[in-house]
């Protein structure tokens, strides 16, 4: 009702103490809002005790599904204070902290606190679980991103999200739990949130060249190989899903500087580094074009050549390889002519002197070699069920 009241007094300024007034009822309003998302208000609030009592007589769900435990019914509210601040919260704050932009600011923050908490939280799949929870969950996602997207897309509310999400982004359950409705909403978050600097992605994890040490970026931590691997993993993984939720050509310069961090991934020889640097070159060739990549055809070729010369010694590695290719196939740029090498045989024109076509041997592809081979599909590596 208040927002709605602010929308409706737009163009029209209200006198100097309805401003004070109208300011105090909005904080304590998102206040409010943000401590009953964060199940932290007490539950001899008098505000509380009757939602709660609505929530009993099955309002918002139907008879048979609705909360019935003390703790469920909680997280209804909890969700439906998310809801409520959806779509709410901005035009709120906006329109009656116009002339106080600190104190919007830090009224900000305190509507995205529970937000940031509901997309850290991980599913509770080994808890038992009502009927509506799982829609529940997915209600509460969407409804804090969209706090969040509002606050990020606000020149003067940004900052109070941007270190938070970019924190997020370098958790190691980032993508758990999330289906592809919610990635696409949060890959429309961190476009917005990384929009006034493109250069912030290329810190993500960032790994200094000294064996071991991963310096830079938010998970600067002293590390063995195998963490530093996953470092490394989880930052290529993130910086491909923030290039592909982006703009055609919105981090074109800073293509320079992932495929060098691409470069020293693959230096360790490590196949689960190999996997991802192809993933993310697949990314930048659909998002900032086949050009973008070409500085990094010398390396690529020596990966191809290195993976396809024995294809069955990793099927995960040899399936993001041919990935790559296929891509390159369907494509063709020519900038990338020279991976036709590994599918089809030079034609006739190229052939030796008294040479003739019928005496060569038919080239068979390589990509059905490897998916008939015995081998490769009792590995259970096929490239359908791959998650490579």
């Amino acid at each position: 009702l208040v927002s709605h009241f602010a929308i409706l007094c737009e163009g029209s300024p209200l006198e100097k103490r309805h401003r004070k007034d109208f300011m105090q009822t909005s904080g304590q309003i998102v206040s409010t809002c943000s401590q009953i998302a964060f199940g932290s208000m007490g539950q001899n609030s008098p505000f509380l005790t009757g939602e709660l009592a609505r929530v009993r007589t099955g309002l918002g769900t139907d008879r048979e599904n609705r909360p019935s435990s003390s703790e469920e019914r909680q997280t209804f509210l909890s969700i439906r204070a998310l809801s409520l601040m959806a779509g709410n919260v901005y035009n709120l704050l906006d329109r009656a902290f116009v002339e106080d932009r600190t104190s919007a600011t830090a009224a900000f923050a305190v509507a995205t606190g529970p937000c940031i908490q509901t997309l850290k939280a991980l599913p509770r799949d080994s808890i038992p679980r009502s009927p509506w929870l799982p829609v529940g969950e997915k209600v509460a996602l969407q409804a804090s991103l969209k706090v969040l997207l509002e606050a990020a897309e606000c020149h003067w509310a940004v900052k109070v999200v941007r270190k938070e999400l970019l924190a997020l982004l370098e958790e190691a359950n980032f993508f758990k739990g999330k289906d592809v409705d919610v990635l696409n909403s949060m890959g429309l978050l961190y476009n917005a949130v990384l929009g006034p600097d493109r250069g912030q992605l290329t810190t993500l994890g960032t790994v200094s060249n000294a064996p071991g040490v991963v310096g830079g970026g938010l998970t600067a931590v002293f590390t063995g190989r195998e963490t530093e691997i996953q470092l490394r993993s989880r930052a290529i993984r993130r910086i491909a899903f923030c290039v592909f939720a982006s703009e055609a050509d919105a981090y074109k310069a800073q293509v320079s500087s992932i495929l060098e961090r691409l470069r020293d991934s693959l230096k360790m020889g490590s196949s689960v580094l190999t996997q991802e640097a192809f993933l993310c070159l697949r990314v930048l060739f659909l998002r900032c074009g086949p050009s973008s990549i070409v500085p990094f055809r010398a390396t690529t070729l020596g990966e191809l050549t290195r993976i396809l010369s024995a294809p069955y010694e990793d099927a995960e590695e040899s399936i993001a390889a041919l990935r790559y290719l296929d891509l390159i196939m369907l494509f063709q740029p020519p900038e990338f002519a020279y991976e036709r090498c590994f599918f089809f045989a030079e034609s006739g024109g190229a052939m030796r002197e008294g040479v003739q076509e019928e005496d060569l041997p038919m080239l068979e592809p390589l990509v059905s070699r490897i998916s008939s081979d015995p081998k490769f599909v009792q590995s259970g590596a096929h490239p359908a069920t791959s998650n490579s």
